[in-house]
This record gives structure tokens, C-alpha cells and sequence, in this order.
């Protein structure tokens, strides 16, 4: 996909989520005053260093759920675009796994 003339923001598209952890990451956005884009671009930012330093990271299993677009910057696309490849998990999956861990980082504050 092409960056926006203007911003360079893409867009995506994430099946998988189960309905309940995408109601509660929406939640979480609004009640930490934080765009969901801006919110996701941290989760992947988080899990990249993570994956880079080695931690252990919990891959989850997608659920049945709608689709869900997602917007992001160019850079943190291609981020998450290094990750498919050198990981060799879905996209869906990586998002996941990163919103599920922000969520959790910030689940009481």
C-alpha cells in the first residue's frame, strides 16, 4: 500500500481479535485519553523491542471475530511488516499479541 500524499499513515485491515478484547482495547484508548492509532503504533513499538531483546513473548490464537481497519504510520507498517517476515506469523497475530500486552502494561493505571 501507498502512504497518503499528505500523511503517511496506512491502513489495514485485522481479523482475529475476540470481540471482547477489541471492545476492551477501544475502552481502554478512550478512558487513557489516547487515539486508538496512536495506542496501537506503541503496542507494536513495545513489541518490537521486546522481540529485538529477546524476551518471551505469548503468540495468541486468533478467534472468530469481524474485521477491524486499523490505521498506522508508514514506519511502524513496515515494522510490523519485518515482523510477519522474520517471525513467520500472520499480521493478525502480531497485533494481537501487541494489544494484548499493552493492555496489560496499563491495565491499572
Amino acid at each position: 500500500m501507498s502512504p497518503q500524499a499528505r500523511w503517511p499513515l496506512i491502513q489495514i485491515s485485522v481479523s482475529g481479535f475476540a470481540p471482547a478484547t477489541w471492545d476492551d482495547f477501544r475502552d481502554m484508548t478512550e478512558r487513557l485519553r489516547v487515539t486508538v492509532r496512536a495506542a496501537l503504533e506503541e503496542a507494536i513499538g513495545d513489541l518490537v523491542r521486546d522481540v529485538e531483546a529477546g524476551k518471551a513473548i505469548t503468540w495468541p490464537h486468533t478467534k472468530s471475530g469481524k474485521s477491524h481497519t486499523l490505521q498506522l504510520h508508514e514506519k511502524m507498517h513496515l515494522e510490523l511488516q519485518r515482523m510477519v517476515r522474520d517471525l513467520g506469523y500472520r499480521q493478525n497475530v502480531i497485533v494481537i499479541a501487541a494489544i494484548e500486552r499493552w493492555m496489560a502494561q496499563r491495565q491499572h493505571k
